[in-house]
């Protein structure tokens, strides 16, 4: 029997708020080494940008130093780390105590399961694979959810093999034959959510896989109140994590509100909902009202990625005005 560990979607970034986050990398780092398991799989966008900076590279291969010992380490690469169609951050890198995996055209085999690797910018090669039985498959694919479409006909390339284990969406997913792992912890800020990593456990026989809860670990979160509550949320923040709390206000009158090192604060005009609301049926007169529903649907749910949510709130202020 062996246990694989997955782990994608780190998205190290040591550009800001340095010492946290690579404080947080080497508790993942640590986490790891309690759990069980002899193979380790890091599933792409390990790094968030893909000319990483040198002390990037250095947290990197202190990481790989740290759990070398207690695994087999396999990588493939995201699109975060692709440099081109035909080149990754891992292929300028030296594979120091790990396994980079480009494209496997003949698998891995692991107590009698058949093991695929492919990374990112090779995707659309898929394809080219004719799976044998008890076939298990390592990518980096976004599919097709809400707004967000798949880059490959997902189910068309990997419906022959028995088990998929994706990165790429951050939230852990599983639909058919086809699970993401999700990120280990929040990569921008955004509300409190599941963080997870893959354990997977075969024998010549079996494969079974669990979720591992990794929320403990640093987070980024967002919150939003008013001025009112402000103070009393302060109380409820864990030290550990790092804070955007929007604070609503029809006025700029926030003195009062206290400051703490690692809360980063955001004031914002209310929205009147009645007042969108209004805008929504003019909109929809003009034929606009999927773009503008889209928006605010997405806006209310605080599903939308940092940048993409103060860019849908500014338009929405903007169709206000109007």
């Amino acid at each position: 029997m062996k246990k694989i560990l997955f782990v994608s979607d780190i998205h190290l970034n040591l550009r800001k708020n340095k010492e946290w986050e690579y404080n947080r990398f080497m508790l993942l780092g640590d986490f790891l080494l309690e759990q069980e398991g002899e193979i380790l799989v890091l599933g792409g966008d390990i790094f968030d940008k893909a000319n990483p900076t040198l002390d990037e590279l250095a947290a990197f291969y202190e990481f790989i130093s740290k759990l070398k010992d207690k695994f087999t380490i396999y990588v493939i690469s995201g699109n975060h780390e692709d440099l081109s169609s035909k080149e990754t951050t891992f292929h300028k890198l030296p594979e120091l105590n790990y396994t980079y995996f480009e494209f496997t055209e003949k698998p891995i085999r692991i107590e009698n399961w058949y093991f695929y690797f492919v990374s990112h910018h090779r995707i659309n090669e898929i394809k080219k694979i004719y799976p044998k039985e008890r076939s298990v498959l390592f990518s980096h694919i976004r599919a097709s959810i809400g707004i967000v479409k798949e880059e490959i006909p997902l189910r068309k390339y990997t419906k022959d093999f028995d088990y998929v284990f994706l990165g790429d969406i951050h939230i852990p997913y599983q639909f058919k034959n086809i699970c993401y792992c999700g990120s280990p912890y929040t990569i921008v800020y955004e509300p409190k959510r599941s963080t997870k990593i893959l354990s997977i456990t075969i024998n010549k026989k079996e494969l079974n896989w669990e979720y591992i809860d990794t929320s403990y670990l640093p987070q980024k979160v967002l919150l939003q109140t008013d001025v009112k509550n402000y103070n009393k949320l302060l109380q409820t923040l864990s030290p550990i994590n790092l804070y955007k709390i929007r604070v609503n206000t029809n006025t700029q009158s926030v003195l009062d509100l206290e400051n703490r090192k690692n809360v980063q604060l955001e004031i914002l005009q209310n929205i009147d909902e009645d007042v969108l609301q209004e805008q929504a049926e003019l909109l929809q007169k003009e034929g606009q009202i999927d773009v503008y529903n889209t928006l605010f649907e997405l806006l209310k749910t605080n599903v939308l990625s940092e940048e993409h949510y103060d860019k849908a709130y500014q338009l929405l202020l903007e169709i206000q005005k109007k």
